[in-house]
C-alpha cells in the first residue's frame, strides 16, 4: 500500500469552507472544487516545515527534561492536536477510517513512534548539529540501500537530487 493510499485511508475527506469534499491523489488531475488549493497545500507544508524545524532548538532550550519526559509530552500534545484537526476535519467519520487502515497503518504509527523517540533522545545525547546531520543523510542511506539490496535501478534525477 502506497504512502498516499494510507494518508487517503487515514484521512479520507477534508472539509473546505464548510462543506466536505474529497480528497484523492495520485496522477488523477484535481480541481479546486475537490482537493486544497496549491496555495493552501504550500502554506501547510511551510507551516509543518518550519514547526518540525524548531524541534532541535526547542529541545535544547528544555536541558532540564529528560528525554522520555519530552518524548512523552511532545507526543501527547501531538496526538491532541491530531485527535482535534481530524474531529474538525472529518467529524466522528475519522475514527471508521483508523478502525479499517489495516497493517500498514499500524506498522506506519510504529515506525514514527520509534523515530521520534530516538530522534528526541539524540538531542539529549549529542548536539543539534549531529543530530540534523545524521537525519538528513536518510534519504542517501535510503537510496543506496535500495540501489544495493534491492538491486533497483535509481533514475538519474535521484543521483543528482542526492
Amino acid at each position: 500500500m502506497a504512502a498516499t493510499e494510507i494518508l487517503r485511508a487515514v484521512l479520507g475527506r477534508v472539509r473546505l469552507r464548510g462543506r466536505q469534499r474529497f480528497c484523492t491523489s495520485g496522477s488523477a488531475q484535481l480541481s479546486q472544487s475537490n482537493a486544497l488549493t496549491h496555495r493552501t497545500a504550500l502554506a501547510l507544508i511551510v507551516v509543518a516545515t518550519l514547526l518540525w524545524s524548531m524541534a532541535g532548538v526547542v529541545s535544547r532550550l528544555l536541558h532540564h527534561s529528560a528525554g522520555f519526559e519530552m518524548v512523552v509530552w511532545r507526543s501527547a500534545v501531538a496526538a491532541l492536536t491530531v485527535l482535534l484537526l481530524l474531529r474538525v476535519s472529518q467529524g466522528t467519520a475519522w475514527l471508521g477510517h483508523v478502525r479499517t487502515g489495516g497493517a500498514a497503518l499500524w506498522i506506519s504509527g510504529l515506525c514514527w513512534a520509534v523515530m521520534y523517540t530516538c530522534f528526541m533522545l539524540a538531542l539529549t545525547l549529542t548536539t543539534v548539529a549531529n543530530v540534523l546531520i545524521v537525519q538528513s543523510l536518510g534519504p542517501i542511506f535510503t537510496a543506496l540501500m535500495v540501489w544495493l539490496l534491492l538491486r533497483r535501478r535509481l533514475a538519474p534525477r535521484t543521483w543528482v537530487a542526492l
